[in-house]
């Protein structure tokens, strides 16, 4: 049934909004305890790492990535994924974890609304409305 659940796109968005919610409440209990916003994102990253390293070496897909695409995950990952968490986890203390959380929720809807005003895109309809109602 779990795996069912888990190769659903509904159980998936549900199972990744759960743990992705996990994280505010857990990073300003964090603060609380005084550890610092780097080890804390650091912490994240190896968790997901603890889980994903033991498939690739029992399905033997491990390997020694290209300079060009080891260059690509150096800078996507400094971009996507640790200079948002280290501000992340840097505003929870101050901001608390409810508020960064609502920012967190509404940086697509920031996007498209940049994206409507400077005329880069045509969005569906259901973009539109979905802007509205935020």
């Amino acid at each position: 049934m779990l795996a069912n659940i888990l190769r659903s796109p509904i159980g998936l968005l549900l199972v990744t909004g759960i743990l992705i919610g996990f994280n505010f409440p857990l990073g300003k209990i964090a603060g609380i305890a005084g550890v610092s916003p780097i080890v804390w994102a650091l912490l994240v990253s190896l968790g997901a790492t603890i889980f994903l390293l033991p498939k690739l070496l029992l399905q033997k897909r491990l390997g020694l990535p290209s300079l060009k695409l080891l260059k690509y995950a150096v800078i996507s990952g400094l971009v996507s994924f640790v200079v948002p968490n280290l501000l992340l986890f840097s505003t929870i203390p101050q901001a608390g974890a409810g508020y960064t959380g609502l920012m967190f929720a509404l940086s697509p809807v920031f996007t498209l609304a940049l994206a409507l005003m400077f005329k880069m895109n045509a969005p569906a309809d259901w973009a539109c409305w979905a802007l509205r109602l935020a």
